[in-house]
């Protein structure tokens, strides 16, 4: 790929110059001229951007990954029904959301052990993608609360086999350890004064990316 973008970056070099060469020598007639500077600058677009790709060879691969993160964020609501969620005052796990049909409104059963859900079990099958030291504020607001804003500590970025992230670190409110589910983080997070949203915090500011999630063997 790198090698491919070169050698467009080459072609459009020398196309620019022919043309920056028929201009100024006065090859094509005064009436194409001001048609002829239009197409330079846009060839000028094409060749900054070929050349950006070159100078930073992660710049496609950060294309990629962003892109990979806004389709996480639009299937988020759809998986938030199965997988658990946390009470930010006391930290209370919320088991998923079980399907209720007319069998189990009247069946007396555990719903966590019907659907194979157990704390133990979910947290067995976090895999970390990150572990470190990172304050950062963000509003949250799960099943059972209303929105509170949580000023953390985060320890460490989870992923679930529910296909959830997770953050997990120390609430500086109660100086306890939360985890909280990110589909139920409102809004962006702050880090260092700088709102962002939260994929993008994953991404450029702990160097988390849609590659390493699948290099771990985790398929989302």
């Amino acid at each position: 790929m790198q090698k491919t973008i070169k050698h467009i970056a080459a072609v459009i070099g020398i196309l620019i110059i022919a043309l920056l060469a028929a201009y100024f020598l006065d090859l094509v007639a005064a009436s194409s001229k001001t048609l002829l500077l239009f197409v330079v600058a846009a060839l000028l677009i094409m060749e900054f951007q070929f050349l950006r790709c070159i100078w930073n060879p992660k710049f496609l691969d950060q294309s990629y990954h962003r892109q990979k993160w806004q389709e996480y964020k639009k299937i988020a609501y759809r998986r938030k029904a199965v997988a658990p969620d946390f009470d930010p005052e006391s930290g209370e796990m919320l088991p998923p959301r079980a399907k209720t049909t007319k069998a189990t409104k009247s069946a007396s059963v555990n719903k966590d052990e019907e659907s194979g859900f157990t704390p133990d079990r979910w947290e067995s099958s976090l895999t970390s993608l990150w572990e470190g030291s990172e304050d950062l504020s963000f509003n949250y607001a799960s099943r059972n609360s209303v929105k509170k804003q949580c000023a953390v500590t985060l320890e460490s970025v989870l992923l679930g086999e529910d296909k959830c992230f997770y953050l997990r670190g120390i609430c500086r409110d109660s100086q306890a350890q939360r985890t909280y589910n990110v589909d139920s983080v409102k809004g962006r997070v702050s880090c260092d004064g700088k709102q962002v949203e939260i994929y993008d915090f994953f991404m450029e500011r702990l160097g988390i990316s849609e590659a390493k999630v699948f290099f771990l063997n985790v398929e989302c």
